[in-house]
Parts: C-alpha cells; sequence; structure tokens
C-alpha cells in the first residue's frame, strides 16, 4: 500500500454522479451516504477543497450492463496527482426496489470499510 494512502488525514471526495433508475435517491445518493460514512468514521478529516486534502478520492457507478452495476473508488495522491490505487465492488443484482436499494446500501459500506482497511484504519473485512 501507498505511504500516501497509510499517513492520509484529509479526505476530499468528488462526485462523478449516478446515472440509474433502478436505485432510488437520485444521482448524488452513493456521494452523499459515502461522504457521511467517511465523516462519521473519525478515522479522517473532510475537507472541501481538493488542494487541503492529502488524499482525494472519486467516487464512480459503474452501469455494466447485464452484469451487477459496480462502484468504483479511485484514490489519488492530492500532490503529485497520481492515481495510488483503485477499488471495486459490485452491486448485488435484484428483482425489487427494496433489495436494490438494501444491495446498494450494502455494496457502499463494504466499498468504505475496504477503503478503511486499506488505509490501515479497520479491522481485516471478510468478503
Amino acid at each position: 500500500v501507498p505511504p500516501a494512502i497509510l499517513a492520509a488525514k484529509k479526505i476530499f471526495l468528488s462526485n462523478s454522479g449516478i446515472s440509474s433508475t433502478v436505485y432510488s435517491g437520485g444521482q448524488n445518493r452513493a456521494y452523499n451516504q459515502f461522504y457521511e460514512a467517511l465523516q462519521g468514521s473519525g478515522f479522517f478529516q473532510m475537507v472541501g477543497d481538493p488542494s487541503d486534502a492529502d488524499l482525494v478520492l472519486e467516487l464512480q457507478f459503474i452501469n455494466s450492463g447485464p452484469g451487477p452495476d459496480i462502484f468504483k473508488l479511485l484514490i489519488y495522491d492530492r500532490k503529485t496527482r497520481f492515481l495510488l490505487w483503485t477499488l471495486l465492488e459490485p452491486i448485488t443484482i435484484c428483482n425489487r426496489q427494496r433489495t436494490c436499494d438494501t444491495n446498494f446500501d450494502d455494496a457502499l459500506l463494504v466499498l468504505l470499510l475496504n477503503f478503511e482497511k486499506l488505509a490501515g484504519k479497520a479491522p481485516n473485512v471478510v468478503r
């Protein structure tokens, strides 16, 4: 794991939005939930300007057609602007709205826990 990830204290989260009608909550749902979870974890200070951050995270949503949708978290070093790491988390395929929303929440939580684990801030995540 790059030292910049392990040493990070300040995080800027960018939002690439969601373009999907499968999940409720609008295009900013994933960003809002992930931001609140990062902030609530107490491991990081969330900043409003990327120039104030140690790491810049870009949360993406990938609609892969017939396969499962995927959350993609790109982790950049703010100083060098180099991509340091990428985390992917598939969202379990669903048929009912309630199940789809639950699967969305579950995948986002696993993504958060795996980021915290990568950053040395959380215990191992069994997946």
